[in-house]
């Protein structure tokens, strides 16, 4: 997998995401996860941050729901 670019590393705040939760372009969040991207790191809809899955891989992610079933839309890998 290609790595990111330096500037979308150091710009974007970094969340691990467990490998189970990222599938093909998308992530999702489970309850715990969302209140740290919402409460702790204030991460509302639209807003992009990145994705570590623990495995060596980073993904740009755009947070797309914030409510039901809280996910994000894969941008770069």
């Amino acid at each position: 997998m290609p790595s990111l670019s330096g500037s979308a590393v150091s710009r974007y705040p970094r969340v691990f995401v467990p490998p189970e939760l990222i599938k093909e372009r998308e992530v999702r969040f489970t309850a715990e996860l969302l209140h740290h991207l919402r409460r702790v790191l204030r991460i509302r809809g639209g807003d992009r941050f990145l994705v570590t899955d623990g495995e060596g891989c980073e993904y740009v992610v755009k947070f797309t729901a914030a409510t039901g079933d809280p996910r994000g839309e894969i941008l770069e890998s």
